[in-house]
């Protein structure tokens, strides 16, 4: 049994990657959970704390090295007592028993803040869907104040070669569709109409427990028929494969945003990335849902600069980007452990930055998208 943190020590909260939903989500349980049980916290950055809680990220190998000199540094805080590191950076946490400080708690592993804090309201029962603002930056079309986020599942059911949410989380684990719609009633009483259901991939909603995401909009349509549901993170493929069955939720307008994650508009590049899909399927299909349903609004994300990416290949992808509402490009990053870490040759220094020039002026000239470097 860990030695429990008491209600007089005062907690700073770092979150290294506010633009992640899940882990947005995750983390505002975790605060609330505090708030609730009566714990002094703060996100000021310089504040002199007792406990440290850090929400961990392994988007790529810089925010790797991000967060161990952030666990470094904070452990040579004279007054620091514990370094609670939560998160998907925790599976990959090398000599994690080397300060008895530390204490690591993985992204599915949340109910031993139970264990961790002393509480009347367990961490499982706390209502946390509107997410601070202090703790979530959305690349995604999203207004976090008007906004009601719920968790639906944990995990991927995919292998991309650049992408290490499977070896943090594992296979997907999805809550059920009575979790979930209880969650939905929640926000309804705080006068909440929009919901937005999130997942490390949506798409593979239920794969777990026999069901799958058109059955679960179904469900929380006819339970709750006066809501709009937004959905983030559906793999393309499972786009294609779910579209039969969930395009009469599309016709009913309930559901006003999608994002579908494209990552690239090339196919060469695609096969690297380990993601199997049609593109020109996926492209009838973003057509056919503007035609059913012009005010459901669909994002993608598209990484460039990805290892043995060409010219042709970039702008295959500026060019697919074009077939969404908006769009976000993410530079590529190397992600450690991951297979396109070892793909060469990367694209590097002056060749790099003009093809970031190359996107920049792309999007002024469409007046639409925008470049992210995480």
């Amino acid at each position: 049994m860990m030695q429990q943190v008491s209600r007089q020590n005062k907690i700073r909260i770092v979150n290294l990657n506010p633009g992640c939903e899940p882990s947005g989500i995750l983390l505002n349980k975790i605060v609330m959970f505090l708030r609730v049980n009566g714990y002094e916290y703060t996100f000021d950055t310089e504040a002199s704390c007792d406990v440290v809680l850090i929400n961990s990220c392994c988007v790529s190998n810089a925010m790797m090295s991000k967060m161990k000199i952030m666990i470094s540094e904070t452990l040579e805080e004279g007054q620091v007592k514990k370094v609670i590191i939560f998160g998907c950076f925790v599976p990959f946490a090398e000599d994690r028993g080397n300060d008895a400080r530390v204490i690591m708690i993985g992204p599915k592993e949340a109910e031993e803040f139970d264990q961790l804090f002393a509480h009347r309201i367990p961490i499982g029962h706390v209502p946390a869907g509107r997410l601070n603002s202090r703790l979530f930056r959305p690349h995604q079309l999203m207004d976090a104040d008007e906004d009601y986020f719920v968790l639906i599942c944990q995990g991927c059911t995919q292998n991309c070669s650049y992408c290490n949410i499977k070896r943090a989380k594992g296979r997907i684990t999805s809550r059920s569709a009575e979790q979930i719609i209880k969650d939905i009633q929640q926000g309804l009483k705080e006068g909440k109409k929009n919901f937005v259901l999130v997942g490390d991939d949506c798409g593979s909603y239920g794969v777990d427990l026999k069901t799958d995401l058109a059955c679960l909009v179904r469900e929380i349509i006819d339970a709750c028929p006066d809501i709009r549901l937004k959905i983030n993170y559906v793999y393309p493929g499972r786009l294609i494969h779910l579209f039969p069955s969930l395009a009469g939720s599309i016709v009913s307008g309930k559901i006003i945003y999608m994002c579908v994650p494209l990552q690239s508009g090339s196919k060469r590049i695609l096969k690297l990335m380990n993601r199997d899909y049609d593109l020109g399927r996926l492209r009838d299909i973003v057509t056919e849902i503007k035609k059913i349903a012009p005010s459901l609004w669909i994002y993608t994300h598209m990484i460039v600069n990805f290892p043995t990416e060409t010219m042709e290949d970039l702008e295959d992808t500026l060019q697919a980007a074009e077939w969404f509402d908006d769009f976000v490009l993410f530079n590529y990053s190397d992600n450690p452990m991951t297979a396109a870490s070892r793909f060469y040759p990367k694209v590097e220094g002056q060749e790099q930055a003009q093809r970031l020039r190359v996107c920049m002026n792309r999007i002024k000239n469409i007046h639409c998208g925008r470049l992210d470097q995480i």
